[in-house]
């Protein structure tokens, strides 16, 4: 096997607002937020991957977007530097978020 590097969505989902009870996806099928979040992290965690993940954007909402590196067994190196690299060029500190209220339970 050749090494190499896997970046991917940190979560197959944008951010929800905090206690939405399910995702709905665009075919209407409805699911466990736990679940939907998981299904990108679990395979790396199950594998023993080393994975980081990084800020990458918003959605039109101002939802957080984000994206997760994934190296080969025992390179956190590789990783660390993937993910200090995207975020150089990304130039990240200039994107501050902005704080909603709603994202604080009451």
């Amino acid at each position: 096997m050749q090494p190499f590097e896997l970046t991917l969505p940190t979560v197959p989902v944008a951010a929800m607002d905090a206690g939405k009870p399910e995702v709905t996806w665009p075919d209407g099928v409805t699911e466990d937020p736990v679940q939907a979040y998981i299904r990108y992290s679990a395979p790396a965690n199950l594998a023993g991957l080393p994975a980081l993940s990084v800020p990458c954007g918003f959605t039109a909402a101002g939802l957080p977007i984000g994206l997760q590196v994934v190296g080969g067994p025992f390179d956190e190196a590789t990783v660390l530097r993937v993910g200090h690299a995207y975020q150089s060029a990304a130039d990240w500190p200039s994107w501050p978020p902005r704080f909603d209220p709603r994202a604080v339970p009451a």
